[in-house]
């Protein structure tokens, strides 16, 4: 028996890989899948367990399944995948993170169509903070075989409690109740000195938690102070489309002069132009006094020239890079990538709040940039949306970094809005 379910494992494996190569046919072409995922908690304590359901909308013919999951390896642990009863699922594949969970119908049946719950996991919460999941890509095939490959941002965070409760202070003992004996007639009366007032403790309130700092411990805040300092002598920098009076003038000008930013060789800044995800993360690097590592965290970034500080961010935890083992270091960065990574560093509380762009609900960063919002850390726009997806711009990737600068050395920097 154990030998015919390798062989069948075998073959679905053989059957999975083999339609991979096969390019998407027609029956794809008209799809436009949506997914997303949901949580049973979006606060567990450290120790809870806690559940995440993959499910797909306006799905069309799927037979079988395969979907690439990332999470936050240092916070929570996978359990266990659950694709239901019906058909056959692999063991899921578990690694630096990553999880992948494979599913097919078995027999001469049509694929699901519409919303599916396609698959639910169980997470253990392990370590305190904001631990991020994301769905990556899923390969889904129809009852045809005909495969399509899909992207996904669907995402959540869950915010992981440590569990820390404010000690209760135990009660003060008071002298047990005894009968007092009746009195007996005293000869001569004598004066009894008044006994003195005992005072009445006063009961010690539970000491309250401190408030988390700003930034967690992936940031070494006196680094952030060293920099400052040498700052302070630094020499002023000026760009030649940066006029004085330029609304930002002064924020670049003190970004120039912490070395997180420099111009172009014709003198420019460059304010409006794109920005690679290695810019950013050499920027994010430099402005929190993160130290270059030694060995290479992703494959296509060795010989770059952000490879020390895009390393260095791999070291502190901060990126995880994709499923590959790639960085995409030239892939130009969004506003929903930098708010993921600039979160990931700050004390975020569990509750969740309202949010507050009417484009964010629904992405995969959402707690991510409600939080930044709450600090004041992001902005958006006057419409009220926040363009998770688009491209972010020099100025816009330099002003949240200088606002978590501003928030975490109490610098009181006039930045603007």
């Amino acid at each position: 028996m154990q030998r015919k379910m390798l062989i069948f494992k075998l073959a679905l494996l053989l059957c999975i890989f083999s339609v991979w190569r096969l390019p998407p046919k027609a029956a794809f072409a008209e799809q436009n899948p949506r997914f997303s995922l949901s949580m049973t908690s979006a606060a567990p304590t450290v120790n809870d367990t806690f559940q995440v359901t993959v499910k797909g909308a306006d799905l069309n013919d799927v037979y079988a399944f395969e979907l690439n999951l990332s999470y936050d390896d240092k916070r929570l642990r996978f359990e266990r995948a659950d694709s239901g009863s019906a058909g056959f699922a692999t063991d899921p594949v578990v690694k630096d993170g990553t999880v992948q969970i494979a599913h097919t119908q078995i027999g001469q049946t049509a694929g699901k169509s519409g919303s599916v719950t396609l698959t639910t996991i169980t997470f253990k919460a392990i370590a305190e903070g904001a631990a991020e999941i994301k769905l990556l890509s899923l390969k889904l095939v129809n009852s045809q075989l005909a495969a399509t490959v899909v992207s996904s941002g669907a995402g959540a965070v869950a915010a992981v409690d440590g569990g820390r409760q404010s000690p209760t202070p135990e009660a003060t003992p008071t002298a047990a109740s005894t009968s007092t004996p009746a009195p007996t007639t005293t000869p001569a009366p004598t004066t009894t000195p008044a006994p003195s007032t005992t005072p009445i403790p006063t009961p010690t309130s539970a000491p309250s938690s401190a408030p988390l700092p700003f930034l967690n411990d992936k940031i070494n805040l006196d680094a952030i102070k060293a920099l400052a300092q040498k700052a302070d002598s630094a020499q002023t920098v000026a760009f030649k489309d940066v006029p004085a009076q330029a609304r930002y003038a002064a924020t670049i000008g003190i970004a120039a002069r912490f070395g997180i930013v420099k111009g172009y060789a014709d003198g420019a800044f460059r304010a409006d132009a794109s920005v690679t995800r290695a810019e950013f993360a050499s920027m994010f690097a430099k402005a929190f006094g993160l130290s270059a590592a030694s060995v290479s965290g992703f494959e296509d970034v060795d010989g770059h020239w952000a490879a020390n500080e895009i390393n260095a961010l791999k070291a502190s935890g901060i990126i995880n890079g994709y499923l590959d083992g790639s960085f995409k270091p030239d892939q130009m960065i969004t506003r929903a990538e930098i708010a993921s990574m600039l979160s990931s560093v700050m004390n975020t509380s569990s509750v969740q709040n309202p949010a507050k762009f009417k484009d964010v609900p629904g992405s995969w960063a959402e707690r991510a940039i409600d939080a930044l919002s709450d600090r004041g850390i992001v902005k958006g726009d006057a419409d009220g949306s926040f363009r998770p997806g688009s491209h972010a711009t020099r100025l816009e990737s330099l002003l949240m970094i200088m606002r978590m600068l501003d928030k975490s050395l109490e610098f009181s920097l006039e930045i603007e809005d």
